[in-house]
Parts: C-alpha cells; sequence; structure tokens
C-alpha cells in the first residue's frame, strides 16, 4: 500500500510572507521521515495556494490534512472543509487542529523553563496570548486550557487575546510576578504578532521585564505533535 500523503494548511499572510519560513521548515524536516509519501504546505490566504495540492493529489488513494490553527473555530470547521471540497474526497481526512494537542502543555512549559532558568518560580510568570474571538465559541478554550493545567504544576500563567476578553494589559496587570514571558499562542510572526501584540505591550512601560517569544507554531517541537495528530487522523479512518 502507497504511504500517505501529508498536508499542512495555514491560514496564511500575503503581507507577511516570512512568517512561513518555520512551516515550510516543518514540511521539510517531516518528509526526511520516512512515514510520508510527500509532505507539502499550502495556505488559505496567499501563497502556497491550496488548489494546486488539490490538483496534484486529485487521485491519491490517502491523504492526511493537519490544519495549522491554535484553536478550533470557523476557519477549521468550515473554511478548510469546504476548501477542500471534503465531502467529494472520501480518503482524505483532517485531522484536530494543532492548538488542541494536549503535548502542547508541555511544549509550554519548557519554554517558560529556559527563561525561569536558576530563579525562584514564583519569579517568572507566563502570558498566553492567542488570537481569540469575540463572536466565536469555544476560540480561546485551548489557551485557557493550557493555562490551566500549568497553573496546576505551579506556573504562574494567565491568557490574553487580541479580539476577546482579557486583552494583554488587563491579563498582565493579574500577574504579580516582576518577569514574565510572553508566548504567542500562535503559528506564526505574522500580522498579529508584529503589530497588535506589540503595541499592546509598548503601553505596558517598565513597571514588568518582559520576554517576548516567536509564536509557538514555528518551534521545531511541533514537528512531532503535528505527526502524532496525522496519524491519530488516520486511526480514526480505520
Amino acid at each position: 500500500m502507497r504511504q500517505p500523503l501529508l498536508l499542512l494548511v495555514a491560514h496564511g499572510s500575503p503581507r507577511h510572507p516570512a512568517a512561513l519560513t518555520p512551516l515550510a521548515a516543518h514540511a521539510a524536516a517531516l518528509a526526511t521521515g520516512g512515514e510520508w509519501g510527500e509532505v507539502r504546505l499550502a495556505v488559505l490566504n496567499g501563497q502556497p495556494a491550496l488548489e494546486p495540492v488539490l490538483a496534484d493529489w486529485a487521485g491519491e488513494q490517502q491523504v492526511v490534512v493537519v490544519p495549522l490553527f491554535m484553536a478550533e473555530g470557523a476557519f477549521t470547521r468550515r473554511h478548510l472543509p469546504s476548501r477542500l471540497d471534503i465531502d467529494q474526497r472520501p480518503t482524505w481526512r483532517i485531522a484536530a487542529p494543532l492548538g488542541t494537542a494536549p503535548a502542547l502543555e508541555q511544549v509550554v512549559y519548557e519554554r517558560w523553563l529556559g527563561v525561569l532558568g536558576h530563579a525562584p518560580i514564583g519569579s517568572v510568570g507566563l502570558l498566553l496570548v492567542a488570537h481569540g474571538s469575540a463572536t466565536v465559541p469555544g476560540a480561546q478554550r485551548s489557551a485557557l486550557d493550557v493555562v490551566a493545567r500549568l497553573g496546576q504544576r505551579g506556573v504562574p500563567a494567565a491568557a490574553a487575546f487580541v479580539e476577546a476578553e482579557p486583552h494583554i494589559p488587563a491579563a498582565l496587570t493579574a500577574l504579580t510576578t516582576p518577569r514574565v514571558l510572553v508566548l504567542p499562542w500562535m503559528i506564526a510572526d505574522a500580522g498579529h504578532l508584529q503589530v497588535d501584540v506589540r503595541e499592546a505591550l509598548s503601553t505596558i512601560g517598565n513597571t514588568v521585564d518582559i520576554t517576548l517569544d516567536p509564536a509557538i507554531g514555528g518551534d521545531p517541537a511541533m514537528r512531532p505533535v503535528i505527526t502524532t495528530l496525522a496519524r491519530e487522523a488516520l486511526e480514526r479512518a480505520g
């Protein structure tokens, strides 16, 4: 039996094409593992476009799609299945969105530990900044779940959102640690991180020592997580 093909699909940003570089690196690394017949990256908005992949793989027996989105929302529930025309592709499977993977808790924890170093645990807080939505139910859930679980492990953690409450200034106020790791719960260092997050942080002043990390989606630790999500989707397909 031929090896399944793996398609990684992100939102994309024509104004920030360089933001896809880490995602392309994910695809290239996964392609060398021998588990997939081919691995490709496509975006819903911009390049590399989704449609050429759909045409090239029209006759393939087995394709698994991993949505590179940090939450379950309109894009993963409606837009992506529609663009894939998934009802007409009986051998294609869509995995759970990347941000819903339980393994990401450990990835975040290790990023926080890297900033904490040998300092006392209560001296470094963690602010997970996600996109969020004031209108889409559940859009904040993945970030809030991770923060809750990290809190149980003793991490002073909070969540903030670009398009929902609490926003960054209010969430930072809730953290009382003198130093805070701000970790974007986002796929790429694109518009929201380059503009919205940085602008919000610029209003804070010098009362808190802030470390702004790159978006979690570009972390090489995402690669085994992507693999696990893809495998689980294939297992559900039987």
